[in-house]
């Protein structure tokens, strides 16, 4: 699948640090096309386009439904296939052909809200900081008190999480 052209930064959202740069999100999948062709409608509906979208397809030959990534043609997609199995085998072969600044990995049965990559994007910009993961709010939001105060961890979760390209890639 070749590169389409990246979804317009809609008007009206504030300029920033990090709201200019090109996110590449990747998606590992293992023969779950019904999660995924649900995934790629929500990413087609983001307020913030992504500048490329990688899928990382490790379902077997003989199952592969090539007709879905068709049907997103006008996304800007590759779709690569990998016969070894694995989450991690997967995330490296995606990270191989990024070539945006940001990388936000997701799982192809996530469902996100149109809002996902703009709030990433609004929360890294505001902090500074170079990884944003999970459930992204609205600062001064309410919300559980368990969830009041910014998490630091020493493990990366890879699911829902947008980070620099080249944070990623330096840590191996």
């Amino acid at each position: 699948m070749s590169a389409g052209t990246a979804l317009p930064m809609p008007r009206g959202l504030p300029s920033g640090r990090d709201l200019d740069k090109k996110v590449t999100i990747l998606i590992p999948t293992l023969d779950r096309y019904p999660f995924l062709r649900k995934l790629l409608g929500q990413l087609r509906s983001q307020t913030v386009g992504p500048g490329e979208i990688i899928i990382v397809d490790q379902t077997d030959v003989s199952q592969r439904k090539d007709d879905l990534y068709e049907e997103f043609s006008d996304l800007p997609m590759h779709v690569h296939y990998l016969d070894k199995k694995g989450q991690s085998s997967a995330r490296n072969l995606g990270l191989h052909h990024a070539r945006g600044d940001l990388v936000l990995f997701l799982d192809d049965d996530d469902e996100i809200p149109d809002t996902l990559l703009e709030s990433h994007l609004k929360a890294l910009d505001s902090s500074g900081a170079e990884v944003s993961c999970g459930a992204v709010d609205e600062p001064g939001a309410l919300t559980a008190d368990l969830l009041q105060h910014p998490q630091v961890s020493s493990v990366f979760p890879t699911g829902n999480s947008l980070a620099s390209l080249q944070a990623v890639i330096g840590a191996g």
